[in-house]
């Protein structure tokens, strides 16, 4: 047998020894590595009995449905009609450009796509998790347990909530589709707590397309009464005119002595007197007097009809809608988030075991040390 071979016997003998005596120096120290085992278990256990629990519960939306905004749409009708430019002809190109711009405000301020993305841009505001936080009653709740009084205090429980309150993409290759999530100290309470928030969001959306659609019907309105205005001005201004240039075709008629209507007389000139002195003077009259500029300017006929029309639109700052489409409401969480009590058990145990081998291990080795001094 050559000196190599000996020295391998001799190691494997060794490592041999080493895992017998390594075996029995934990059998005799069993005791205390079973009782480290138990105690950590029983404080692993302890701890996840008394840990803060942590639940979400989830909702899950899209962009709504045209039946959604129906009976917002219905009440819009009238301004529809006004806005509209089919019929209208080249010549007012410019009110015709202004219609279009505010039927394309009008038409996304109510599109379902629109829609959900002001519903997802208000429900991740921080400025509105501020107002509903210090609104919400569970909310103040929170606030009184947390001991929140100085300012900084209050900014910083605000801010460690609104963490936990969120709209984010279901699935980044999927867009329109949003998880809402709400985390809180128990099942009832995130599920109430996020059916608040999405009804609170829901509101301030409503109120949102509402104000902006008063806002844009009434910029129309001024635009309208502002056209009116100016087309009764010039209405006006045309009439004086008529009139200035019929008085003095009646004064020429008189010089002349026509009397009569003249049907052959050539009334291509300036002072037309081809009606006679009574004719002309008739119209003098009926030129002072009369009331309907639209003789004058047919616009305002129509410009009239287009106001009367807007008044009759009563939006109703009351009507409410859904903004977003729910593929899955705010549900009670099955499973809580944290603790997760089995792992906390688990680890604690392995933990306990470990330390008593590390224990009996480092006593042994004292003693061994002990005994060779």
């Amino acid at each position: 047998m050559t000196q190599n071979s000996i020295q391998t016997q001799s190691i494997t003998n060794n490592d041999e020894i080493d895992l017998v005596q390594l075996c029995k120096t934990l059998w005799q120290g069993k005791v205390l590595i079973i009782a480290c085992s138990v105690l950590f278990t029983l404080i692993g256990v302890t701890y996840a009995l008394l840990a803060q629990q942590w639940w979400t519960s989830t909702a899950t939306i899209t962009q709504g449905q045209y039946q959604d905004t129906a009976e917002i749409r219905n009440q819009l009708t009238n301004v529809y009609a006004v806005l509209d430019t089919t019929n209208e002809t080249e010549n007012n190109q410019r009110n015709n450009q202004r219609n279009n711009q505010a039927l394309t405000q009008i038409n996304q301020m109510i599109s379902t796509s629109d829609l959900l993305k002001s519903f997802v841009t208000e429900f991740n505001a921080f400025n509105n998790k501020k107002v509903f936080f210090t609104s919400n009653a569970i909310m103040l709740q929170y606030a009184n347990e947390a001991t929140v009084e100085t300012p900084q205090q209050k900014l910083g429980f605000i801010d460690d909530w609104a963490k936990k309150l969120s709209a984010t993409l279901q699935d980044k290759k999927v867009p329109g589709v949003y998880n809402l999530t709400f985390q809180a100290k128990t099942a009832e309470q995130s599920h109430d707590l996020l059916q608040a928030y999405i009804q609170f969001i829901n509101k301030k959306v409503n109120q949102k397309v509402m104000m902006g659609l008063n806002s844009t019907l009434t910029h129309n309105e001024q635009m309208l009464k502002a056209q009116l205005m100016a087309l009764q001005n010039q209405a006006m201004q045309q009439i004086a005119i008529e009139t200035k240039k019929t008085e003095y075709a009646l004064n020429i008629a008189k010089a002349a002595d026509a009397n009569q209507p003249m049907a052959q007389m050539d009334c291509n000139g300036l002072f037309s007197i081809d009606l006679g002195t009574k004719g002309l003077a008739e119209q003098v009259a009926l030129l002072k007097n009369t009331k309907d500029l639209s003789l004058f300017e047919p616009k305002i006929s129509t410009i009239k009809i287009k106001l009367e029309l807007l008044n009759q639109v009563k939006l109703n700052a009351k009507t409410s809608f859904e903004s977003v489409h729910y593929l899955q409401n705010a549900d009670y969480p099955i499973g809580r988030d944290k603790p997760k009590r089995s792992l906390i058990v688990v680890l604690a145990f392995l933990l306990g075991a470990m330390c008593g081998v590390a224990i009996v291990l480092l006593r042994s080795a004292f003693s061994n040390t002990v005994q060779a001094n």
